[in-house]
């Protein structure tokens, strides 16, 4: 081998002493398992402690053992636009702004926030969902709604035993049905917003609304303050429906709701609206735009 006999003697001391090692880390991995087994999850501290070893032996085995494993890339989430919020930073870092006419300004409960209101129809609709038991089933039900925020009007909803994409995509399509007969849905002047829940981030969502090139906005992640239209309609259902009702099936839970939706858009005087129900601010804003001048 041309090596010095030194070199050669030292090389297989080096190698005796690596595979006794091997041997002793493959023992004290074998006693991590064990532990493992006893508490899953616990840490190389833990660990460290009930084997008597010191924090650095102790990764150093667990490097040598689980070091083989690829390690998995954390995927970024994209990144969510929240269009209501950018629109309020601007109006309040620049109120000329709101002398423009396209939104209000105003202060939220107690002052504490601001909150921007649409000052027409199919400008901006807001989107949520109630989850609602039926005990004598002992099923659970999803209430997907969508609220026109200007009107107050409920312009469409859906009612599932899953809570997914397509219970969503349902309450969408019947929204767009319901507002492409009148001539002032204009759908790529409209904003939809919602929270950040997995049905309205699903692929199938973004392009049904991308089809029809309305703006999407998300709240932000743990954030129900920002989408509070919605949030207020879900309470006066709870409050002034679903608490007054014990259905016995789905289809008697849709019949309730469906009466109650149509009988708040037709008559519900809402405080913020001037004491008016959602169909009489539509047709009020109708009147007026008939009559200013073009």
């Amino acid at each position: 081998m041309n090596l010095a006999r030194s070199s050669y003697y030292a090389g297989v001391s080096i190698l005796a002493r690596q595979e006794g090692r091997y041997k002793s880390d493959k023992k004290i991995w074998e006693q991590f398992g064990i532990w493992w087994q006893t508490f899953p999850g616990i840490g190389y501290r833990k660990l460290a402690d009930y084997v008597g070893i010191s924090f650095h032996r102790t990764r150093l085995v667990l490097r040598r053992f689980q070091g083989d494993k690829k390690r998995v890339r954390s995927v970024r989430k994209p990144k969510r636009i929240n269009i209501l919020q950018l629109i309020t930073k601007a109006l309040i870092k620049y109120p000329k702004k709101v002398a423009r006419g396209n939104w209000i300004l105003k202060d939220g409960k107690n002052g504490y926030r601001k909150l921007i209101e649409p000052t027409r129809p199919y400008q901006l609709w807001t989107g949520d969902w109630k989850e609602l038991r039926i005990p004598v089933m002992d099923i659970v039900v999803y209430i997907f709604i969508i609220i026109d925020v200007y009107t107050r009007q409920i312009k469409g909803f859906s009612i599932s035993l899953i809570k997914d994409t397509s219970s969503a995509l349902q309450a969408a399509e019947d929204a767009v049905i319901n507002s492409q007969k009148d001539v002032l849905f204009k759908p790529d002047k409209l904003i939809m917003h919602t929270d950040q829940g997995s049905a309205y981030i699903a692929k199938e969502y973004i392009q049904f609304f991308t089809t029809y090139r309305v703006k999407l906005s998300w709240s932000n992640p743990g954030k129900p303050t920002q989408n509070p239209y919605s949030e207020g309609f879900i309470s006066l259902l709870s409050r002034f429906c679903l608490s007054h009702h014990e259905v016995y099936s789905v289809a008697e839970l849709d019949t309730v709701i469906r009466q109650f939706m149509e009988d708040y858009n037709k008559s519900w005087h809402h405080q913020k609206l001037g004491t008016i129900s959602p169909n009489e601010r539509l047709e009020a804003y109708r009147f007026s735009s008939s009559r200013s001048p073009i």
